[in-house]
């Protein structure tokens, strides 16, 4: 035997699919944030130092501090900068309206408005990224996962093992028909 759990029916033995139980958030993933270097292009990091994120490229020296503004791409590809109210702590855009701001599902890192190192697209023009090693593995984990299991109670009503990040990935990334392809792309992240 290989060590695989096996299931006895009347008509034979079948391997148990493999299942995915792991919780997870975008704050799960410790560690620095991979993106490209605004000036050298090559691999940097996003990592907090005394409570503030800073951006550091060992290829060309470059070290940034964050100002305080999200930079995020909106759905219409423009590029837009959000700041906190001073009197309500809330998010404001530019026009000083109150905004939610949505870059990481652009693939871009919010503080220093950069673009993510392990990004790629797949499935027919989607944008596969993870934010480090840690969310690359995750990924892999959940998307080769024959069974992904949610609560008891209800069909429907996720389970703390069918996370909060898992209800969120877009439906092409949960898809069996993509499975080989966003394993590939998965693969072809890690090799960078």
């Amino acid at each position: 035997m290989d060590g695989t759990p096996i299931m006895r029916f009347a008509f034979g033995v079948t391997p148990v699919p493999e299942r995915f139980r792991q919780a997870a958030s975008l704050g799960t993933f410790s560690g620095p944030t991979l993106v490209r270097c605004p000036r050298c292009a090559s691999r940097a990091e996003v990592v907090e130092f005394a409570g503030r994120p800073r951006l550091s490229c060992r290829a060309c020296s470059l070290s940034r501090e964050w100002d305080g503004r999200l930079h995020c791409l909106g759905e219409d590809g423009h590029a837009h900068v959000y700041v906190r109210s001073p009197h309500t702590r809330s998010w404001i855009d530019e026009s000083g309206r109150s905004a939610s701001p949505t870059g990481w599902f652009s693939g871009q890192e919010v503080s220093f408005g950069v673009e993510l190192w392990l990004k790629a697209t797949c499935c027919g023009g989607h944008v596969l990224w993870a934010l480090n090693d840690q969310h690359l593995d995750w990924l892999e984990g959940y998307v080769s996962a024959e069974l992904r299991e949610r609560s008891p109670n209800s069909p429907r009503a996720p389970s703390a093992s069918h996370s909060v990040l898992a209800r969120k990935l877009p439906r092409w990334l949960k898809s069996a028909k993509h499975r080989d392809e966003v394993l590939r792309t998965i693969g072809r992240l890690r090799a960078l």
